[in-house]
């Protein structure tokens, strides 16, 4: 059992450290060099911090740490050490970055590679009375195990089969471990034709702040707003209505672009897994249409 769970939090670190294998991270250090503009106020070290170099050297070094950091702890020689590099280097991204409980409930979990008596001493596990050293486990079990660390390895690179790239499509982009890589902020609002009726609807005006920013820059979220626009007027009186987004996005430190096809009826297109053509690739310009 220790060598499945051992698995699963060593594919964590394994796709986190290939996914900074892009030029976004290691040649632009982006978007670490973004989020480190915040702290130029900061006396002496402030002015370092918000050095390309420094953003650079922080990735490179992030980059180096998922791809090695299991290795480290399977040998039993390094593993204590290398938990303790583990928890400084968790510990640092929690107070420089807000990225919630990640940090420790890595630091936890990372602890599955320590033998599985170390904590025995704090918490006995007992069963009937005498310490419980496990159970064997039958061909079914062993079997369902195996297939579920098989889907933990190929979930993950799911966003193969989806064309661009997955940091700016988001299609592929959840459960695939691709830590702190991206930068997004934008607008957006919304040209509902009902009839002969054309009207803008704006989000930002009917979600909490939190909100709107998640809906401006997940496809997802924009496609679901688009559908419920539809329902929305459509239930007034069963005309049919087409609705369009206009989005714009800042991505990484580039200049911003428009994201959603402003031409596309988002209210006729279906959901799915399939790829969704009216995410406009990146570098995509309205001109480059006319």
């Amino acid at each position: 059992m220790y060598t499945f769970l051992r698995v699963q939090i060593g594919l964590v670190y394994i796709y986190a450290g290939i996914a900074k294998i892009s030029y976004d991270w290691l040649v632009r250090g982006e978007p670490l060099y973004t989020w480190l503009q915040s702290y130029a106020h900061l006396p002496v070290v402030g002015p370092l911090m918000t050095e390309r170099m420094f953003a650079l050297a922080m990735g490179w070094g992030g980059c180096i740490f998922d791809l090695t950091i299991i290795g480290w702890l399977l040998w039993r020689k390094t593993r204590p050490y290398a938990y303790a590099v583990l928890i400084f280097f968790h510990t640092i991204l929690w107070l420089m970055f807000p990225i919630g409980v990640f940090p420790w409930l890595m630091v936890i979990s990372a602890s599955i590679f320590f033998p599985p008596s170390w904590c025995m001493k704090w918490f006995p596990l007992t069963v009937g009375g005498k310490q419980s050293r496990g159970t064997q486990f039958r061909a079914a079990q062993f079997l369902a195990v195996t297939l579920f660390c098989a889907l933990q390895c190929m979930i993950p690179l799911r966003h193969i089969l989806y064309p661009g790239p997955v940091n700016w499509t988001e299609e592929g982009f959840r459960f695939s471990w691709r830590v702190m890589l991206i930068e997004k902020a934008g607008s957006l609002e919304y040209e509902v034709h009902k009839g002969d009726q054309r009207f803008f609807v704006f989000p930002r005006k009917e979600l909490p702040p939190f909100q709107y920013r998640m809906l401006t820059t997940q496809p997802d979220m924009i496609h679901d707003y688009a559908l419920e626009l539809a329902k929305r007027y459509s239930a007034e009186d069963g005309e049919s209505v087409q609705v369009y987004a206009r989005s714009v996005i800042w991505f990484n430190g580039r200049k911003s672009q428009p994201y959603i096809d402003p031409n596309i009826d988002l209210a006729a297109e279906d959901k799915g897994f399939h790829h969704k053509s009216w995410i406009l690739p990146l570098g995509f310009s309205l001109e480059d249409k006319r």
